[in-house]
């Protein structure tokens, strides 16, 4: 989407984003984009999901990350969800393909 078609579809109230893998470097990417276009978007409409809860440092601001095993709803809106996660061999004992596709298949669950 054109970033001004972006910032115009942001710019209403209903708008929200969900970023799932927010700390990886497509995550990061994607949170920075956002911000970017809408700096004042409130957390209620800018959801981030990764690994563990942990601040975000971006430009001036530091969004919080929140745990994806917490995820309970993302709530009223229109979301628009960006699945940027992947489990990889470093996150897996012995860097098991089965239970790698495994948990991948569940984050997009």
């Amino acid at each position: 989407m054109p970033r001004c078609k972006f910032a115009a579809w942001l710019a209403r109230p209903s708008s929200c984003v969900a970023i799932v893998g927010a700390s990886g470097w497509i995550g990061m990417a994607l949170t920075d984009h956002v911000l970017a276009v809408c700096p004042d978007l409130p957390p209620d409409r800018l959801r981030l999901f990764g690994s563990s809860r942990r601040p975000l440092q971006l430009r001036d601001q530091r969004p919080l990350i929140e745990p994806l095993d917490a995820l309970s709803g993302l709530g009223n809106g229109e979301w628009l969800i960006l699945h940027a996660a992947i489990v990889g061999g470093d996150r897996v004992d012995g860097g098991d393909l089965q239970e790698m596709r495994r948990r991948n298949d569940a984050l997009l669950g």
